[in-house]
């Protein structure tokens, strides 16, 4: 996969460690660097941490504490 390339996932769970997405275009290898995008509330850094199918685990490089903001937030404004 080319640096800059952009895929489109859905959000499955997500806590202030990582985020669990399902995408059926695209193949990511353990310990690759990525940025999720969450609508509104921005783009977060993390790396694979497995992908198993169409569904992949995501662990936040981001600052525990930052992301568990960004957790609460999109809980209660989704």
């Amino acid at each position: 996969m080319a640096c800059g390339d952009w895929h489109e996932c859905r959000l499955r769970n997500i806590s202030a460690g990582g985020a669990k997405l399902r995408s059926d275009s695209v193949r990511l290898e353990q310990g690759m660097e990525v940025l999720l995008e969450i609508g509104n509330f921005g783009q977060f850094g993390g790396t694979v941490a497995w992908q198993s199918g169409e569904e992949l685990g995501i662990k936040f490089t981001q600052d525990p504490v930052e992301m568990s903001e960004i957790v609460m937030g999109l809980a209660l404004y989704g």
